[in-house]
């Protein structure tokens, strides 16, 4: 019998699935189901979206939480109700609940990563609620800010493991987290470029945020150009003026090699600040040295923090002599 379309059904339907063992991909009666429900509610509703939400939380502490095989069948079902759910609230909480999830168990259960990056693009591709306003108001994607802080804190530790793959490798879900924001990256090449600038103003996040930069550069995504409407490639030029930690300025220097090239026909204006960068690589070992110029230029950069929130990353012995 062919669904209403109802909660009800839909309910039932996936009760259904979950009596027995679920497999993947979701069998026909379930995904018409789905199909129906979708039908039914295409225009967003708050109600709707609450009763869903609610409807699939009891389903989720009755059959899926607290067993690991079914994580993945779980997030099948969940990320073709994200237009459904929608609020930003709701979906976050969903967020934290499989992120968790799916960092604990990624590599001993089958298919829950690539279930996993396909509801984690569906998010990003969705943004927010009230798209054109955010644009008008600067902000970034919320749900790439939140996988793009997570992958930073997966990042940290990594940063001193020498490239070593195998101790990005194991259980560690950094790579698919980076894989997914350049994935998204490429799709929404501006709205990646101004995420990455929002943490590379700020010391803390710039080596960091380079290194996903170069990351993404190296996939040649289209449209790089568009680095041009974003305060990045100022910020990254500021970088290499201003900054004394050498890692900082390593990975903004590499950055700034390979973006050159896509846009030649643009660089005019910047031709004097080039060139600037070039002779102050040329002497940096004098500037390491505490010159008058250094000090200058460390004066510039304090200066530029309360206009534009951006902050000097300065050399630390312990993080600048790594290798």
């Amino acid at each position: 019998m062919a669904s209403s379309g109802s909660l009800k059904d839909l309910s039932k339907a996936i009760n259904a699935y979950y009596s027995n063992a679920p497999t993947l991909p979701l069998p026909d009666e379930l995904t018409q189901a789905i199909e129906a429900y979708l039908d039914k509610h295409e225009k967003f509703d708050d109600q709707t979206s609450e009763k869903l939400h609610d409807e699939l939380q009891v389903i989720y502490n009755s059959h899926v939480a607290g067993q690991p095989s079914r994580y993945a069948s779980f997030i099948a079902i969940f990320r073709r109700f994200v237009t459904v759910i929608r609020t930003p609230a709701r979906l976050f909480h969903w967020w934290d609940i499989m992120g968790e999830s799916v960092e604990m168990n990624a590599v001993q259960e089958k298919g829950l990563l690539e279930e996993s990056a396909a509801g984690t693009m569906d998010l990003l591709m969705m943004g927010d609620v009230d798209e054109q306003e955010n644009k008008a108001d600067g902000a970034v994607n919320p749900f790439a800010e939140r996988l793009y802080l997570a992958w930073m804190d997966k990042h940290r530790p990594i940063e001193s493991s020498q490239g070593d793959e195998s101790d990005i490798g194991g259980g560690s879900t950094e790579r698919p987290m980076r894989e997914g924001l350049i994935a998204w990256g490429k799709k929404k090449p501006k709205d990646f470029l101004l995420l990455i600038d929002k943490y590379f103003i700020k010391s803390e996040y710039r080596s960091r945020s380079a290194r996903m930069l170069c990351d993404f550069i190296q996939k040649q995504p289209p449209h790089l150009h568009l680095i041009l409407q974003t305060p990045l490639f100022g910020n990254l030029l500021r970088c290499l003026q201003h900054d004394t930690s050498t890692t900082a300025v390593s990975l903004a220097i590499t950055t700034l090699i390979m973006i050159l090239p896509h846009m030649p026909s643009s660089l005019v204006p910047f031709l004097p600040i080039l060139f600037n960068i070039y002779a102050r690589l040329l002497f940096w070992d004098n500037e390491r040295t505490g010159t008058v110029e250094a000090a200058s230029e460390d004066n510039d950069a304090r200066s530029l923090t309360s206009a534009s929130g951006w902050e000097a990353s300065t050399f630390c012995a312990e993080s600048d002599d790594l290798e």
